[in-house]
C-alpha cells in the first residue's frame, strides 16, 4: 500500500473517531449542568418546562411589544425569520424597520407560544440526544439513583393456590385420591418476568434516558436511572399510578349487538370467545419490523373473502419475501392495498426481496437506530418523505440479501440457531441490556460459542468467511476499495 493510502486510512479512522465521540464531546464539555438534568428528566417534565418558559417568554415579548418602536431583542433571528414568513404567507410587505410588535402582530397566542415551546423542547431533546450516543459513565461519576425492589413471591404463590389457576391434579394410588400440586418454580419465574416487562413499561413511557433493569437474584430488581433523582416522581413511577378514564358509551350500537347476539348466540362468537361473523367492517392490517413482514404474509394468505374486506394493509420497515411470493396471484389481488414505508438508512427493511412501492420516511435517529419508528417525522397525519433510502443503506442489504442467498439452506439454519443460541446464552432481552455490559456478555457468548459442536463452529466458520467474501467484493466492484486506498 503506498504512502498516500495509508494516511488516507489513518486519517479516515481518525474522523470517524471524532465523529463517534462528537456526541460525548457535546455532553460533556458543551453541555451545561442545568441543561443536563432536564434532558435526564422524563419527557413529562421537559415538556412542562418547555411550556413553562414559552408562556413566560411570550408574556415579556408582549409587555416589551406596547412600545410601538421596540427593537427585537438580540438573538431572535428565529422569530425575525417566522415573521418574515408569516408576512409572505399573507401577501404582504415586511415593513422596514421591522418592529417588535409589527412582528409579533403576525402571530396568534397560540402560534407564538407554540413556536417558542418547540424551540425550547428541540433543544432539549437535542442534549437528549447527544446523551444517548455518547460513552456512558457509570452512577459514582455521572450521579443519578439506583433502586432495589423485592417482590413478594410469595403472596403471588399463595393467591394462585387459593384461586386454583396454576394447581396440577395427578393421582395417588395409596391414598386412592388426586392431589393437587403447584408449580412454585415456574409461577415465581413468570411473576419476575412479568414485573420486570411492567416495570420497564412505566419507566419507558415517561422517557427517562437509558435505565437499566435487571433481574438481581431470586426475588430482587434492580433499577439504575442516571441523572438527577426525583425521588417522588421516581417512586411514583416505580409504583404505579391509579389513572381514572371515563369514555362515552354508544348506547344504540350496545342495544344492537345485545339484540344480535341473543339472536345469535352460538355464531356470535367462536370457541375461544372470538367475534365469528358478526363484525363484518373494513379491516386494516398494520405491523412494524417482522410485524410489518407478518402483515403482508397475513393478508395474502387470508383468503379472498376476508381480501375483500381489506382496506389498507401498513408494513413499517418490515424485511420482504423471497422474490417468487410477489408474483403470485394471491399478492397481486392485494398489491394496491399495501403500504410500506422504510427510513433512509433501512437495514431491517431492505432484508430480501421487496416490491419496487415504497415510501422513504425521514429520521431523527442514527444508523441501525433508524428502525425506531417513534424517531420518524411526522406533520399532520402524514410522515416527512424523502427521496429515497441512502446508498448506505442499498450498499448494506445488496450485500447482505447476496450473502444469504448464497448460503445453502441447511447451513443457513445452523448458522441462525447458533447465532441465537450465542446470544440467548447472555439471557439479555434487549440490545440496550447486551451493549450496557458488553464485556461481560463478550466473555458468555464466547463461552456459549465453544461449547457448540465442531461442526457446528466449522459452518458458522464457513459462512462468515462467505460473508467477508461477498463484502469484499461488492466493495471492490463499487469502487469503494480504491477510494479507501487499498490499491495503489
Amino acid at each position: 500500500m503506498s504512502k498516500k493510502g495509508r494516511l488516507f486510512i489513518i486519517l479516515l479512522v481518525l474522523a470517524m473517531c471524532f465523529v463517534f465521540l462528537w456526541p460525548s464531546i457535546c455532553w460533556y464539555a458543551r453541555t451545561p449542568k442545568d441543561d443536563k438534568a432536564l434532558a435526564l428528566s422524563s419527557l413529562e417534565k421537559i415538556k412542562e418546562y418547555a411550556t413553562f418558559m414559552a408562556e413566560n417568554d411570550v408574556e415579556q415579548l408582549r409587555q416589551a411589544a406596547k412600545a410601538s418602536d421596540a427593537e427585537i431583542p438580540a438573538g431572535s433571528e428565529w422569530l425575525v425569520k417566522a415573521a418574515k414568513k408569516n408576512f409572505k404567507d399573507m401577501g404582504k410587505e415586511v415593513p422596514s424597520p421591522l418592529t417588535l410588535r409589527a412582528a409579533l402582530e403576525t402571530f396568534s397566542r397560540e402560534e407564538l407560544t407554540k413556536l417558542v415551546e418547540d424551540r425550547y423542547r428541540n433543544k432539549i431533546l437535542k442534549d437528549k440526544k447527544n446523551y444517548k450516543n455518547s460513552v456512558k459513565l457509570g452512577l459514582d461519576l455521572s450521579g443519578g439513583m439506583n433502586v432495589i425492589v423485592k417482590a413478594d413471591l410469595d403472596a403471588v404463590v399463595k393467591a394462585q393456590k387459593e384461586s386454583g389457576t396454576v394447581a396440577e391434579a395427578s393421582w395417588d394410588s395409596d391414598l386412592k385420591t388426586h392431589v393437587v400440586t403447584v408449580n412454585e418454580a415456574t409461577l415465581r419465574n413468570d411473576a419476575m418476568a412479568q414485573a420486570i416487562e411492567t416495570l420497564t413499561s412505566r419507566i419507558d413511557r415517561f422517557g427517562l434516558s437509558s435505565p437499566t433493569i435487571r433481574q438481581q437474584g431470586e426475588d430482587r430488581i434492580y433499577i439504575e436511572l442516571p441523572g438527577s433523582a426525583e425521588t417522588d416522581q421516581i417512586n411514583s413511577i416505580i409504583q404505579g399510578r391509579g389513572i381514572l378514564n371515563f369514555r362515552l358509551v354508544d348506547m344504540d350500537a350496545t342495544e344492537k349487538f345485545l339484540q344480535y347476539y341473543f339472536a345469535n348466540r352460538s355464531t356470535t362468537f367462536d370457541s375461544k370467545g372470538k367475534a365469528a361473523s358478526f363484525f363484518a367492517g373494513r379491516i386494516s392490517i398494520a405491523g412494524h419490523s417482522k410485524g410489518g413482514n407478518l402483515a403482508i404474509y397475513a393478508a395474502v394468505n387470508a383468503g379472498k373473502k376476508i381480501q375483500n374486506r381489506l382496506f389498507t394493509v401498513y408494513n413499517n420497515d418490515g424485511p420482504g419475501f423471497s422474490e417468487g411470493f410477489f408474483r403470485t396471484e394471491e399478492y397481486l389481488g392485494i398489491r394496491e392495498k399495501i403500504r410500506s414505508y422504510f427510513p433512509q438508512l433501512s437495514i431491517i427493511g431492505m432484508l430480501f426481496c421487496h416490491d419496487s412501492v415504497y415510501t422513504t420516511v425521514e429520521s431523527d435517529n442514527e444508523g441501525l437506530y433508524q428502525h425506531d419508528p417513534f424517531s420518524w417525522h411526522t406533520q399532520a397525519l402524514n410522515f416527512v418523505r424523502k427521496e429515497d433510502t441512502t446508498e448506505q443503506s442499498k450498499f448494506i442489504a445488496s450485500t447482505v440479501n447476496q450473502w444469504i442467498q448464497e448460503i445453502p439452506t441447511e447451513e443457513r439454519e445452523v448458522f441462525i440457531e447458533a447465532i441465537f443460541s450465542v446470544l440467548n446464552s447472555t439471557k439479555a432481552r434487549t440490545n440496550s441490556e447486551l451493549s450496557s455490559n458488553i464485556f461481560s456478555s463478550a466473555k458468555t457468548m464466547f463461552k456459549s460459542y465453544s461449547r457448540l459442536s465442531p461442526q457446528t463452529r466449522n459452518t458458522v466458520g464457513k459462512v462468515l468467511q462467505l460473508l467477508f467474501k461477498v463484502s469484499v467484493s461488492n466493495i471492490e466492484s463499487s469502487g469503494l476499495s480504491t477510494a479507501l486506498g487499498f490499491k495503489d
